[in-house]
């Protein structure tokens, strides 16, 4: 393997962002918010009522388990249950707000793995890719760099829940003139519920082989 691919640490990975500007952060929350049955958000209530329903409903309910079990498909080298993934996450209507920012930032992260061609996972996602028979959700190629790179799969979903929920936060923070210091507070709350979720699907992942693991 490469020097790059042996050094290759969470903190280099920002999941939900390329280089070239496209961001999930750049999806307007109230939108979402609205998405997801709630209302337009103007006071720090609503938006931490918002940040729970996005926790339930999208986090909790979507990201996390889609990153853990294509992470297994990877693992195991299942790619057309990991190319079936990218087909159901494009008919998932939950997560409808997020797919031209997930799949611009799926398909620019995927190129980057395009040194890593001779990983067979890698080499077949890619051509799925280029030939538009996927989309490229950004939670995919996630689970993918975590998987090619040896990167553990705990930290890496409370990496991703990290960086999401600062941007969430960050972008609303003015919208609903939400203090610095409670800025902070609500972006440690719920990266501590991010945390618990993941051990708790974790968990359920270890324990049955029902459970999230389907590769």
């Amino acid at each position: 393997m490469s020097t790059k691919h042996e050094q290759l640490q969470l903190g280099d990975l920002n999941p939900i962002a390329s280089d070239d500007g496209t961001s999930i952060s750049l999806v307007d929350p109230a939108a979402v918010s609205q998405w997801i049955g709630g209302s337009d958000l103007t006071s720090p209530e609503e938006l931490e009522s918002f940040l729970q329903r996005y926790h339930e409903h999208i986090f909790a309910a979507v990201e996390a388990p889609t990153i853990i079990n294509a992470h297994s498909c990877a693992e195991q080298g299942h790619i057309r249950e990991f190319l079936e993934m990218d087909r159901v996450l494009s008919a998932n209507s939950l997560v409808k707000p997020f797919t031209q920012a997930s799949c611009r930032v799926g398909r620019w992260q995927l190129r980057r793995l395009r040194p890593l061609r001779d990983h067979r996972m890698v080499k077949q996602y890619l051509e799925a890719s280029d030939a538009g028979r996927v989309r490229s959700w950004h939670t995919l190629v996630y689970a993918l760099v975590l998987s090619v790179y040896a990167l553990p799969l705990r930290q890496g979903l409370v990496h991703f829940s990290t960086q999401v929920y600062e941007s969430l936060i960050r972008n609303a923070s003015y919208r609903v003139g939400l203090s610095e210091g409670r800025r902070a507070d609500l972006t440690q709350r719920m990266e501590r519920q991010a945390v618990e979720t993941t051990q708790r699907l974790l968990t359920v992942q270890d324990s049955s082989h029902q459970g999230l693991r389907v590769c």
